[in-house]
């Protein structure tokens, strides 16, 4: 059963992330994808390729990181910064 629970918790986690970086007004558009076919990740790690224009950059997180403290304030901020984090890359 708590196999069922954190996966689902890792989906609505990596569905956050993609709205916190889909909601940003940049110049251009980002597109965020979870995956892990071609970026070579261990067992409990996810990747996440943001593309905007011509350029593409790869995240990964563990599946701790998006568990831990799921929906608590503190979750949340810490979402945010890594999704902040992010977007400031991606602008270089």
């Amino acid at each position: 059963m708590a196999f069922e629970y954190d996966d689902s918790v890792v989906l609505y986690a990596q569905k956050y992330i993609t709205g916190l970086l889909e909601a940003e007004p940049l110049k251009g558009k980002v597109d965020p994808v979870w995956g892990s076919e071609s970026l070579d990740l261990d067992p409990g790690e996810y990747g996440l390729i943001v593309s905007k224009g011509n350029k593409r950059i790869a995240y990964t997180f563990t599946k701790t990181e998006l568990t831990a403290g799921y929906g608590t304030k503190r979750w949340a901020e810490r979402m945010q910064a890594k999704a902040n984090t992010i977007l400031k890359r991606i602008e270089r």
